[in-house]
């Protein structure tokens, strides 16, 4: 019972759980970027002549 409220108390690694939850929301919002926007640039570089 001691284990359970010692590591139920335990704060540390919060920082690593925050940074780990903000490289999550970066990689969603840069996946929903490239998927609403890669048309149009690959678009607009395919009409770029050579």
């Amino acid at each position: 019972m001691h284990q359970g409220l010692k590591f139920w108390r335990n704060k540390e690694g919060g920082a690593a759980i925050e940074y780990s939850l903000l490289a999550a929301l970066f990689a969603v919002s840069a996946i929903v970027a490239f998927q609403l926007y890669g048309k149009s640039l690959s678009k607009t570089y395919s009409e770029i002549p050579d």
